[in-house]
């Protein structure tokens, strides 16, 4: 082959790899702005274009298994993560994507070590916190403190471990939680005492966040503690809440539709805000009270339909957060509620609860179970496609009607 020849073999191999690599930089970035609409199966698709294109592109692998969990296709997002961290054993977004996804999947053993991430690595928790060798039997004769982790509803969700920290032999028991959650939290029994960050501790003491109780007493889907209930109303408040709810007529229905701001903005296959209107279709039911449980994110929404709903103001002003909330749900027949801190709550008190969850739920809730392992009283209700609350309330209204209008 002359020398010219060559020339121009290689000057056409540059201008492929160059249109390749362009072709690769669009759909990438098309890639990301079809997630950004919350398009994840449009997203996976074109990340898939993206992997044939450059098959050893990491940042691809990642964001495919991202996208596949957003289409409740875990089982295949495993097989990226793993490919991921094949490569990168310290990549610390793909192990905890991985632990969560091996959570959704009921791979408890798997998922709760790598669940230790959560801090950032392993490294890092055990740097913080000595847990990786503790097992129950750590506790025996010791004083245990019990860091709350994240938001309000997986701390109550995690609570149920208290218990068992205590049939371990722990001689005293501290819960540390923000100064809001103080009063409700000291109703439970099993506390000997209920503190905030602020609070100087022994040092004696053996310091746990609470998500690292499942591991360290192994539990699985089938050994997940529920000594139901686990959390308490305040006899005082509850009887005058007896007596407010004994006025209200049919079946009492508490509902819940609002999470935080930031979840607000969510794609619509996480996303675990409710538009109140579509709690309207509930208001139609037969011989129904329909209660409003929503603080905060959420209530400005009542402005336009407060007809439908009773709205008790200034709930859980004056004894703290929660409190009169708890009292009231322990009156109401039902509580119907988006995936926030009122579902835990509910299931915590052993209430009868309907959570409605996103099509992507949280993997707590594991996939296509109607019930949970976590709330024996719960019952899960999901959407069949991203954003469509409308057919999750049909599920609602019909399951109802089955339910009580016809007992």
């Amino acid at each position: 082959m002359t020398h010219k020849r060559l020339f121009l073999r290689f000057v056409c191999m540059l201008i492929f790899v160059g249109m390749q690599a362009d072709d690769l930089r669009d759909i990438k970035r098309e890639a990301h702005q079809a997630i950004k609409q919350g398009n994840m199966q449009q997203a996976a698709d074109l990340f898939g274009q993206a992997h044939a294109i450059d098959p050893d592109d990491m940042a691809v692998w990642y964001n495919m298994a991202y996208c596949l969990v957003r289409c409740n296709r875990h089982q295949q997002a495993v097989q990226w993560y793993q490919k991921v961290l094949e490569r990168n054993p310290d990549d610390e977004m793909a192990t905890f994507g991985l632990a969560k996804a091996l959570l959704a999947l009921g791979d408890y053993e798997r998922g709760l070590l790598l669940f230790e991430w959560r801090y950032g690595s392993c490294q890092a928790m055990h740097k913080r916190y000595k847990v990786f060798n503790l097992t129950p039997a750590s506790f025996a004769g010791k004083e245990v403190v019990l860091i709350s982790e994240w938001g309000i509803g997986d701390m109550i969700m995690s609570l149920r471990y208290v218990q068992q920290v205590k049939e371990a032999g722990a001689t005293r028991i501290l819960v540390q939680t923000s100064s809001a959650l103080v009063p409700l939290l000291s109703l439970c029994p099993y506390i000997d005492q209920v503190i905030t960050p602020e609070t100087w501790v022994p040092a004696h003491t053996i310091d746990v966040p609470l998500f690292c109780l499942p591991r360290i007493f192994g539990t699985t889907p089938e050994t997940i503690p529920t000594p139901i209930p686990y959390l308490y109303a305040d006899e005082v408040l509850r009887a005058q809440w007896h007596a407010i709810c004994a006025e209200l007529k049919g079946y009492k229905i508490g509902i819940c539709w609002s999470s935080n701001k930031i979840n607000r903005s969510a794609p619509a296959c996480v996303r675990r805000t409710i538009p109140l209107a579509t709690f309207d279709l509930l208001s139609t039911l037969p011989d129904v009270t329909l209660v409003s449980l929503q603080k905060g994110d959420g209530e400005h929404e009542l402005a336009t339909c407060a007809d439908r709903y009773v709205v008790f103001n200034h709930l859980d002003d004056e004894h703290g957060a929660f409190m009169d909330t708890v009292a009231l749900m322990k009156e109401l027949d039902l509580i119907i509620t988006a995936d926030t801190s009122i579902a835990h709550i509910a299931g915590a008190l052993g209430c009868q609860t309907w959570v409605l969850l996103p099509y992507a739920a949280d993997w707590r809730w594991f996939l296509e179970r109607s019930d949970s392992p976590w709330y024996p009283t719960v019952r899960l209700f999901r959407q069949q496609t991203p954003g469509d609350w409308d057919g999750v309330m049909k599920e609602v209204y019909d399951a109802f009607m089955i339910e009580f209008a016809k007992a």
